[in-house]
């Protein structure tokens, strides 16, 4: 096979560790959130779209999680986004949803911290 690389033709996030990715077959669209580029941490959420080769910024302003890095992720099958635990400046135990047609964050229900490295399915 030959390697071939993509999102070039775009800005797309910076280069990071701890962050969350996760496809979202339905849309064909990769996810991209949180992390930190090991003096930061971040909060933003990004799509990419293969047939496009785009990075799309899906950062609303407003509400959105805090900053973290190990934080698991998840795409519902209605389209949601959804974003749990991670290391901030401690374990933290958040529930986050994102509905990218209309772009904005809310909090769910938040439960016992959960470690970082989570894995959501």
């Amino acid at each position: 096979g030959t390697w071939r690389e993509f999102g070039r033709a775009s800005v797309g996030p910076g280069a990071r560790g701890g962050a969350c990715a996760v496809y979202d077959p339905v849309a064909d669209r990769r996810f991209v959130a949180a992390g930190n580029s090991g003096t930061a941490r971040y909060d933003d959420l990004w799509s990419y779209d293969l047939a496009s080769d785009n990075w799309d910024d899906l950062s609303p302003p407003g509400q959105r999680p805090p900053r973290r890095t190990g934080a698991a992720c998840a795409v519902r099958a209605d389209g949601q986004f959804v974003l749990t635990g991670g290391l901030a400046d401690r374990a933290l135990a958040d529930f986050w949803n994102f509905q990218p047609a209309n772009r904005p964050w809310t909090a769910g229900h938040a439960g016992p911290p959960r470690p970082s490295a989570v894995a959501c399915a």
